[in-house]
């Protein structure tokens, strides 16, 4: 298995594929070609899949390990400034 594939697997996880396809515009019989690796998700697919699972598109493509990069980074920027609000 890929690891698109693998990494869409986990993200559906309970998820039917059917509940998925219908919320995230991708068909059913896609994910279930890019679960199986027997298809190549268009760069479409992968935009889509990416904002319906609020995931990055490098995440997905197996290019990092962090899900959402720019969530990390605007959490550490709200909990200092929640920091140095707290010393005045």
């Amino acid at each position: 298995m890929s690891i698109f594939g693998e990494r869409l697997k986990s993200l559906i996880g309970e998820k039917s594929i059917r509940s998925v396809a219908k919320e995230s515009g991708v068909s059913a019989a896609s994910l279930s070609l890019y679960i199986s690796n027997k298809r190549k998700p268009t760069l479409d697919a992968i935009e889509l899949l990416a904002d319906y699972f609020g995931v990055s598109t490098d995440y997905l493509l197996g290019r990092s390990e962090m899900k959402n990069p720019l969530k990390k980074e605007h959490e550490i920027e709200y909990k200092e400034l929640q920091l140095k609000a707290s010393k005045y």
